[in-house]
This record gives structure tokens, sequence and C-alpha cells, in this order.
């Protein structure tokens, strides 16, 4: 259970750090969540609601991250953000499109922990 909160905090943490360090006009989440929406071959009436949710979410946990909360309880609230906006996708998705988002979330999470490091280093 402890290496599973660890890395969800470390998850969320790089991601949502990742958007505050970026430049005013959000070009890294744009271009996250456009590589999304290409990856999954969205169709035009499923594209909108999905950058819909996936705006709505990002601005919940940058409003969790920015509280001043226990780890414990940033982990929890993140944990149930998460589950919503995953319960949330499956009904707009297909299995195959949500497959495809879970592996995309992967990747994003291993690439935005390589950017938090090469920043650390400057």
């Amino acid at each position: 259970m402890k290496n599973i909160y660890i890395i969800f905090c470390i998850m969320t943490g790089i991601f949502v750090s990742a958007q505050e360090q970026e430049t005013g006009d959000g070009q890294l989440y744009g271009e996250i969540v456009q590589e999304q929406v290409t990856a999954m071959a969205l169709s035009e009436e499923q594209e909108g609601p999905f950058r819909e949710i996936s705006d709505r979410y990002m601005e919940k946990f940058k409003g969790i991250r920015e509280r001043d909360l226990s780890k414990w309880a940033r982990f929890s609230e993140m944990k149930s953000l998460s589950d919503q906006k995953d319960s949330e996708l499956k009904q707009l998705l297909t299995k195959e499109q949500f497959k495809t988002y879970k592996e995309l979330q992967k990747k994003n999470r291993d690439k935005l922990k390589g950017l938090q490091k090469q920043r650390k280093g400057q």
C-alpha cells in the first residue's frame, strides 16, 4: 500500500508540477491532451467532452496541490479525483480508447518525471 501511495503521489505531483512550471499558455498540457486525442482517435463528438473533463480535473488537481494538506490527505483526495475522472472517461470512451488512455497516462508520467528532474538540475 505504501508503494502505491508513493507512486500515486509522484505521478500526480509531477503532472501538476509540470503544469505549473510550463509557459502561461499551457503549452505542455495542451500537447499532452492533443497527443491523447490523436492516439485514441477520438470522434468529434468525443473530443469536446474529453477536453472538458481533462481541463476540469486538472483544475481540481491543482486546487488540491495548493491546499495545506498532509501527504496522506492529499493522496486520498487525488486518488478519489483520479477514480472519478476514470469513471467519467469510461462512460465516454470505448474500452480500447480507455486502455490507450491509461497507457498514455503512464508514458506521460514517465516523461514528466524526466522533465522535472531536468528542471531541478538547472
